[in-house]
């Protein structure tokens, strides 16, 4: 076959055509040029077929590759078209195969960006948390810098000869009362010593009032969010603080039992006199039994009698001495004075009424029957004693007077009747001030007998013990006879002949000194 054959001039019509239609002339031209050189320099010769069909298909390969002219753009019409696939079938397989490889290598393109976009997702996320790390590290380094130099060692304060009283109370406040009681009159028979209270009562300004330093933890009854071994925690860590700082001489312990945390602390103190002011009306034995395990740790057991029953017998190391009570006889507001004070009309008999801080038990039906029968009595003036630990009284009554003060007791003796609750406190109060009263003890307590002291007082021909107040008649009828009946004096004599905190403080500081007892009096 002839290259120049006619039938073969298809090529050189579809390259004039391309040129005819695409942007690139000059390159399309000098395509066409070359093919038609080559088809002159061949004209009249005859090539084998093989060969001529090659010239021709890699002619119309290049024409289509130089433009990039897919076949399935081409705008021919349609028998051109077909001739170009019959003509050059393997030149469209290529095409078709570079077709499809770009298609290929789009959608790997677009799935190696969707790869990229979560690495780098991924990597924002992770320096999120490297700069979240980084703070965390900060903070904690600074924390841990802070808790060194908290821990260290703390200069002790030049405080002389220190006495650290521990004051665990519940809901109410009698075991600092009675802290208190000790530690007023250690201070008066030795100006120079330092008294500092650690105390779980809420009452601190009854410390301040005193003019001793106070630190406070609230007791696990009050703290109630707090884990128990987390608070025996911070406990121990407090008092080790104390001890640190104050060099403490003695350590008087006030409380029914004494938490593990005090025990681990102060049994590191070997210089130290361990001292624990145990009494004696706990409810069970079984409570008895663990006070008397528990005395192991402590140096000295101070006995203060209840309604005149010590807790133990008297020894070298358990020493018994009359109830604490936190004022003197003579400490108390004249009679004259407290009735101008509360207004009391003369003629009057005034009544004081106060049933505890209401931390334990529900106060508020057994204080509204008593209001309604005191005021259906004449002539009786009503003080009603609100707890400086408790919540304050709603009540707006011209017919009562609201006393909230500490301690309450200093107006006693302007009282002619008090109705209080058994506390070891107040019950000893009323004893010692030779005041008439009615107790209503609360049996709800966990390890205070109340009902027992009330019971033991009245036995003794002191006071009366209602356990309900449910019968108002009877009621009535007994607070009359308190307040028409004699001053039980006698009887309150026999069970409490005197204040027994002065024999604690003389003790105390006679030990503090390392000589005897001093003869020091109340009246001192």
């Amino acid at each position: 076959m002839m290259i120049g054959d006619s039938k073969d001039n298809w090529i050189i019509e579809l390259g004039e055509e391309a040129i005819a239609s695409a942007g690139d002339r000059k390159a399309l031209k000098a395509l066409i040029k070359k093919a038609r050189e080559r088809e002159a320099a061949h004209r009249g010769e005859a090539l084998p077929a093989g060969e001529a069909a090659d010239f021709r298909y890699q002619t119309g390969l290049k024409v289509l590759k130089e433009k990039d002219l897919f076949l399935s753009n081409l705008r021919f019409p349609g028998k051109i078209r077909q001739a170009v696939l019959e003509r050059f079938p393997e030149a469209v397989q290529d095409l078709k195969a570079t077709s499809r490889s770009l298609t290929e290598t789009q959608a790997l393109r677009e799935k190696a960006e969707a790869e990229c976009e979560k690495t780098r997702g991924r990597l924002t996320e992770v320096r999120e948390k490297l700069d979240a790390e980084r703070e965390a590290h900060r903070w904690l380094r600074d924390e841990v810098r802070r808790l060194e130099k908290a821990a260290a060692p703390l200069a002790p304060l030049n405080v002389g000869k220190a006495a650290l009283f521990i004051a665990t109370n519940g809901g109410g406040m009698g075991h600092l009362t009675c802290s208190l009681s000790v530690a007023r009159r250690m201070k008066k028979l030795d100006p120079s010593l330092t008294v500092i209270f650690l105390t779980t009562s809420l009452a601190l300004q009854a410390v301040h009032r005193e003019g001793f330093v106070a630190y406070a933890l609230p007791s696990p009854m009050i703290a109630e969010e707090i884990p128990a071994g987390e608070w025996n925690r911070l406990l121990e860590k407090l008092l080790r603080r104390l001890f640190e700082m104050y060099r403490f001489s003695l350590c008087v312990f006030d409380g029914a039992t004494p938490y593990a945390s005090i025990l681990k602390a102060v049994a590191d103190e070997k210089d130290l006199l361990k001292v624990w002011l145990r009494y004696y009306f706990a409810k069970t034995e079984e409570i008895h039994e663990k006070q008397r395990e528990l005395e192991q740790y402590f140096d000295l057991i101070l006995m203060p009698a209840d309604v005149g029953v010590y807790v133990d017998e008297p020894d070298e190391r358990h020493l018994p001495m009359n109830s604490l009570v936190y004022l003197d006889r003579g400490e108390l507001l004249p009679r004259e004075t407290v009735r101008r004070m509360f207004s009391v009309p003369e003629g009057n008999r005034a009544v004081y009424l106060q049933l505890g801080a209401g931390n334990i038990n529900d106060i508020s039906g057994d204080l509204s029957r008593l209001l309604d029968v005191l005021k259906s009595l004449p002539d009786v003036s009503i003080i009603l004693g609100e707890s400086i630990i408790g919540a304050p009284l709603d009540l707006a009554d011209p017919q009562v007077t609201v006393l909230r003060d500490y301690p309450n007791s200093r107006y006693f003796a302007g009282f002619d009747l008090v109705i209080i609750a058994c506390g070891y406190s107040s019950f000893h109060e009323a004893l010692l001030h030779r005041v008439p009263a009615l107790f209503l003890p609360n049996a709800e307590t966990k390890t205070d007998d109340q009902v027992r002291r009330a019971r033991v007082a009245q036995e003794a021909g002191f006071g009366r013990m209602l356990t309900d107040t449910s019968d108002e008649a009877q009621l009535r009828t007994v607070i009359t006879e308190l307040l028409c009946g004699p001053v039980e004096e006698e009887a309150a004599a026999r069970l409490l002949p005197e204040n027994g905190a002065w024999e604690a403080a003389r003790v105390l500081t006679a030990r503090l000194a390392g000589r005897g007892e001093e003869p020091v009096t109340d009246e001192d």
